[in-house]
């Protein structure tokens, strides 16, 4: 039998801007992209956003890490009412991504009826989830 795992994001993962190493990173980014402007180069603060991503997406995929497995990811950052920022996360997170702007108990209630119809599908009965 597989689980239902949930994950929930709060806020983007980016790693500390002044770090050395990342200061360092995306001058020569920076540099290289101005001194080779026919390569395909990322600039600094692209590889920054990048970097961003990959942790986020990380984080994400473990919670579902085989293909029978299920479980409810919750994005709880503003910027992901954004399309560029949906964008930035794995394909199979992105075509699956619903913006829940009708409210808390909206949001809870389709989360609700998500985990009552992988539960059917599962255990191949009704499992109601309220008691």
């Amino acid at each position: 039998m597989h689980k239902c795992l949930y994950t929930d994001m709060i806020s983007f993962f980016y790693i500390y801007r002044k770090d050395t190493q990342v200061s360092l990173k995306r001058s020569y980014n920076d540099n290289k992209k101005r001194r080779y402007p026919s390569r395909r180069i990322i600039s600094g603060d692209d590889w920054y956003t990048i970097q961003g991503y990959r942790a986020i997406n990380q984080a994400l995929g473990r919670c579902i890490r085989h293909k029978k497995d299920w479980g409810a990811i919750i994005l709880l950052e503003e910027r992901f009412n954004e399309k560029k920022n949906i964008e930035g996360l794995s394909k199979w997170i992105r075509k699956l991504c619903k913006i829940h702007d009708q409210g808390f108990d909206k949001a809870i209630k389709d989360l609700q009826t998500f985990v009552q119809g992988r539960m059917d599908i599962e255990f191949g009965y009704n499992v109601d989830i309220d008691q």
